[in-house]
């Protein structure tokens, strides 16, 4: 079940997580968890990413997973907020139906000079600033530097380190200028993360 807050979800599972958890992986959406399709409008285009089951399924036994994404489409005009739902119950239900459940997803719909004048503004939640991060810490309480944002653009790890956690990146290939972590993909940074955190 997802109950929807403004810019978030929170998923409320049949078991809730330990109050004790404090820990959580922030995981961008397009290229980390699903295929990259450009301001993607149709529930039926969501399609998970290979080994992302496998690392969640890792991941998920030693922090909460909330998903940070930004959603500029929806300033830009090409969806609203209804379908993006849509396209988050999509996701929720295919990771359900395999055992792993996202703790929340919050996006930002904004982007400075968009088409909708209701989103178009400047924010403090679209990556790379933290606004995002910021908002599940205090919804959690979560300790910041014991969480990791795993993305696959830059201003992904930027919002990392711009909340004080750590950061991993999902790429083939490595910005020449990057140094930071990086993986090849979702699995191998789970793999990456609970070798330094356990």
């Amino acid at each position: 079940m997802l109950e929807k807050s403004p810019h978030f979800y929170l998923h409320l599972p049949t078991q809730p997580p330990p109050a004790e958890q404090k820990r959580a992986i922030f995981l961008d959406r397009d290229g980390v968890l699903i295929k990259n399709v450009p301001y993607l409008n149709d529930p039926e285009g969501v399609e998970l990413l290979p080994n992302v089951v496998e690392g969640l399924q890792l991941l998920q036994q030693h922090y909460l997973l909330v998903v940070a994404t930004n959603q500029s489409g929806i300033a830009r005009g090409y969806l609203d907020e209804g379908i993006l739902l849509e396209i988050h119950k999509r996701l929720y239900q295919q990771l359900g139906e395999r055992g792993v459940y996202l703790h929340a997803l919050f996006y930002c719909p904004h982007l400075p000079h968009g088409s909708v004048p209701a989103y178009s503004v400047c924010c403090d939640c679209r990556k790379p600033k933290a606004g995002l991060l910021l908002q599940a810490a205090q919804l959690f309480g979560l300790d910041l530097p014991s969480c990791w944002m795993i993305g696959d653009q830059v201003r992904d790890i930027q919002a990392g380190q711009n909340a004080q956690t750590r950061a991993i990146l999902i790429t083939p290939r490595p910005p020449s200028s990057f140094q930071g972590l990086w993986a090849f993909h979702l699995k191998a940074a789970a793999e990456r993360i609970l070798s330094d955190s356990l």
